[in-house]
């Protein structure tokens, strides 16, 4: 009975592959394969969500679409996240997060994620050759020493941080290292470095700008920029160096010194402008 069954098993399997649709379908590659399976999978979810009727299952699964796809960008143009990193850091909310982190730190701890995925997918175990690499892995080394040591009780009346904030604090070290390695991995190319400068300085001109003509754009500001970002030093260091640096480099290629003078000029007395505004503003004297 057993053997009689397997044959007819047999039989209807032969008759299968002989039907012209699914012979072509087990003769195609393993690519249309998965094409078919993510387009069938949009069709279920587009069909199904709606029925489902619970609004906070379909926020979650078109979150996950979203961050799925967000991953496979990420690994398809690497540089791409670099540039979102400058907008999430610069407009992105952040919820509240323990140890001090936001949506940025966040962002910026996936990208470090992803590249070293790549690194051990692809079996790359050499680092960019520079002289800067081994004193920052040698600071990294060190961050660890000394988050390690700190969890050691040596003064027992001493009240000691919370084990968040410690952690906070030694993410602040890894992930700067990782930021400088993934930089000096990913951007290979002149124009990724081109957008990820006038990205920052687009968006970090609206702060001096809200202070020169308030009753246009500081209600943007407030709207667009986190409120961590104008009281941040670095936030102000950079901008002014990368608007001095891009005014220098981008006039001397050209050789126009007339006009170089002219901008700084302007960029000069726009500072110094900021600088009164923010001296006599009450909500910066407090």
């Amino acid at each position: 009975m057993r053997l009689r069954f397997e044959l007819e098993i047999d039989s209807m399997r032969g008759t299968l592959l002989t039907v012209p649709p699914i012979r072509w379908l087990i003769n195609q590659p393993e690519q249309l394969w998965l094409r078919l399976l993510i387009v069938g999978s949009v069709l279920v979810f587009s069909v199904g969500l709606p029925l489902t009727g619970s609004t906070r299952l379909i926020l979650l699964l078109l979150g996950l679409v979203l961050g799925i796809g967000t991953i496979f960008t990420f690994l398809r143009w690497p540089p791409m996240g670099l540039v979102a990193l400058i907008f999430g850091g610069l407009l992105a909310p952040s919820p509240p997060l323990p140890g001090g982190l936001n949506a940025a730190v966040l962002l910026l701890g996936l990208l470090v994620g992803l590249w070293v995925f790549t690194l051990i997918v692809q079996r790359q175990r050499r680092l960019v050759s520079s002289r800067t690499v081994p004193p920052l892995l040698a600071l990294v080394v060190v961050s660890l020493l000394a988050f390690v040591f700190g969890q050691l009780r040596w003064f027992m009346g001493a009240q000691p941080a919370q084990l968040l904030t410690q952690v906070g604090g030694l993410l602040i070290f890894i992930l700067a290292a990782g930021a400088f390695l993934l930089v000096a991995h990913q951007v290979q190319d002149l124009k990724w470095l081109r957008w990820m400068t006038w990205s920052y300085l687009a968006i970090g001109a609206l702060a001096p700008a809200g202070w020169l003509v308030p009753w246009l754009i500081r209600g943007l500001n407030d709207r667009l920029l986190q409120p961590g970002v104008m009281n941040n030093s670095m936030f102000w260091l950079w901008l002014v160096t990368l608007s001095f640096s891009q005014v220098e480099i981008g006039v001397s290629a050209r050789s126009c010194c007339d006009w170089c003078n002219h901008w700084r000029t302007f960029v000069a007395s726009c500072l110094a402008a900021c600088r009164d505004r923010a001296d006599t503003d009450p909500a910066h004297i407090k």
